[in-house]
């Protein structure tokens, strides 16, 4: 019979306890989200939030497994305890990455907002839509260049702080 050992269950069982949260966030669909609080914006906001949620999550817990764990030794070597050895240990280390995620999530939501928008959870994609079935394609045209000033301005101002945090 093939059996697993005992040290690939307990990997197993590890590594699902800690990304369960983030599987959990991302499996839940806008129309689950939507469901208990309606279409709108509101429930738009609701979905791209859990769901950067647990996609953040997962990427912030393997920003702070990559770090250097020797810097946390050092601070934990001169009396630390061990809160103040994550603070100033592993935080200063992670925090680049933390933020380089969040940033590339914000732009990833800026532009999905436009799409829920289309499928009636209000927004900028309400008005596009509204501009397409109505045939104001000058309208829509002018809302479209607006729409991609902003995200190019966000993707613009994102990537200079990304640069002087890394």
């Amino acid at each position: 019979r093939n059996i697993p050992e005992k040290e690939n269950i307990r990997t197993a069982v590890c590594t699902a306890r800690q990304s369960w949260p983030a599987s959990l966030a991302r499996s839940m669909s806008s129309s689950r989200v939507c469901g208990p609080v309606g279409l709108g914006p509101f429930g738009g906001v609701m979905a791209l939030a859990i769901g950067a949620a647990g996609s953040l999550s997962k990427l912030f817990a393997e920003a702070i497994e990559s770090i250097d764990p020797q810097q946390v030794l050092a601070i934990k070597a001169t009396g630390a305890n061990g809160l103040l050895s994550f603070i100033f240990g592993a935080i200063p280390q992670a925090a680049p990455l933390a933020a380089s995620y969040s940033l590339l999530y914000f732009e990833h939501n800026v532009r999905a907002a436009s799409i829920l928008g289309i499928v009636g959870a209000g927004g900028i994609g309400f008005i596009l839509n509204k501009y397409l079935a109505l045939f104001q394609y000058r309208n829509l045209m002018g809302a479209l260049i607006l729409l991609l000033v902003a995200v190019t301005i966000i993707d613009r101002l994102s990537d200079q702080i990304r640069k002087r945090l890394i």
